[in-house]
């Protein structure tokens, strides 16, 4: 089995976004899915526009036999400010105006488990694995396949986020070099989504 990468185009949009939204449908569903849109909607209307956090131009895929399998928006600290202000544009421009003020605490609350990225480290988030080919590597060549990125980038860490409800995923990245650093509360109702913990591989 041959696991390719390459960048995503606007074109995977079908089967990029129930990959994206495996990744954390919790925040997702809390974030997105109010005004009469849903956490879809959303991200195919962000996916396709191509910028931000959520576009087509930040995410990598992993292809087998030319079908997309796995995704993953990978940017550096340095980069980050700009994708979030880029975001927030995208959710003013998308929502209803009447729900902006819900939108903004629901923000603010997931602000508090996802801190911006160290300035120097190659950041992971959105990475999700079609189920049928999970266990069977595709997870893993993906971080060694940004891995090698990163240093050839001059970064100085590989970093990412994982609930805390998510043990098999966090086990994979401890075997894998990285260390938990954080862990981070969820400032809204208690249970609807996750606490984070942020995890980082020093070079």
């Amino acid at each position: 089995m041959e696991i390719i990468f390459r960048p995503a185009q606007a074109t995977d949009v079908e089967v990029a976004i129930p990959l994206i939204y495996s990744a954390a449908p919790e925040a997702f569903e809390y974030l997105y899915n109010m005004g009469g849109k849903t956490a879809h909607d959303f991200l195919h209307y962000a996916f396709v526009e191509g910028k931000g956090l959520y576009g087509w131009r930040n995410h990598t895929v992993a292809t087998i036999d030319g079908l997309v399998v796995g995704i993953g928006a990978f940017f550096s600290g340095s980069e980050y400010r700009a994708l979030t202000q880029t975001l927030m544009m995208q959710m003013l421009r998308y929502y209803p105006k009447i729900v902006l003020p819900r939108l903004t605490l629901h923000s603010f609350h997931l602000a508090q488990i996802v801190a911006p990225p160290p300035l120097h480290c190659h950041f992971l988030m959105d990475f999700g694995v079609a189920a049928d080919v999970r266990s069977q590597g595709v997870g893993t060549a993906f971080i060694r396949h940004h891995l090698t990125l990163a240093q050839q980038l001059g970064r100085e860490s590989l970093g990412l986020d994982v609930a805390v409800n998510n043990p098999r995923a966090q086990a994979l990245y401890e075997r894998l070099g990285f260390q938990m650093v954080m862990e981070r509360k969820f400032k809204g109702k208690h249970g609807v989504v996750p606490d984070s913990r942020r995890m980082i591989m020093m070079f």
